[in-house]
Formats: C-alpha cells, sequence, structure tokens
C-alpha cells in the first residue's frame, strides 16, 4: 500500500505542476474539473454537450445547478465556447 501511496502523491503533484502551467491552478476544484471534462468530450466526439457533462465522472460530485454555473462562469472568462447552431454544446477555447 505504501508504494501506492507514493505513486498516488507523485500523480497528484504532477497533476498540481500542469494546472500552474496551463494557469488554472487557481480555479476551483468545480470549474478546474468542468475545463478538464469539456477538452476530454470535446477531443473525443468533437464537442462537450451539457447532458454529457452532467454524466462525465469528472463532475459526479457536484451537482447539476453548479455545473450550469460553472459553464457560465468559464464562458465568460474565455476559456470555453458555445459551439454550433443548438445550444448545449461546448469546446475549448
Amino acid at each position: 500500500m505504501s508504494n501506492s501511496l507514493k505513486a498516488l502523491a507523485d500523480l497528484k503533484l504532477l497533476v498540481r505542476q500542469m494546472e500552474t502551467e496551463l494557469g488554472i491552478s487557481d480555479y476551483s476544484h468545480l470549474n478546474r474539473s468542468l475545463l478538464m471534462a469539456v477538452t476530454d468530450l470535446h477531443e473525443n466526439n468533437g464537442r462537450a454537450a451539457t447532458s454529457d457533462l452532467i454524466d462525465h465522472p469528472l463532475l459526479s460530485e457536484f451537482s447539476r445547478p453548479s455545473i450550469f454555473r460553472a459553464l457560465k462562469a468559464l464562458e465568460m472568462s474565455g476559456d470555453i465556447k458555445k459551439v454550433g447552431l443548438v445550444r448545449g454544446f461546448y469546446a475549448p477555447a
């Protein structure tokens, strides 16, 4: 178990360093998770639909209203953008 915990600690330190390099280390846990989920879905599907975001494993601990507030905040800050002609689809900016 000690080796597993050390590996987990190393991964968390690596993630923290990457967040700092990307300039998102000061974002809330929700905003960081949402930005990663949008990027993940966009890379896999070409877009991130709100219905898919709500069901994304990175966002399972957050309420639906919180996700929608964070979507708005990330859109207003220019981190994500709406895409397509139908509402509810996002992509990283």
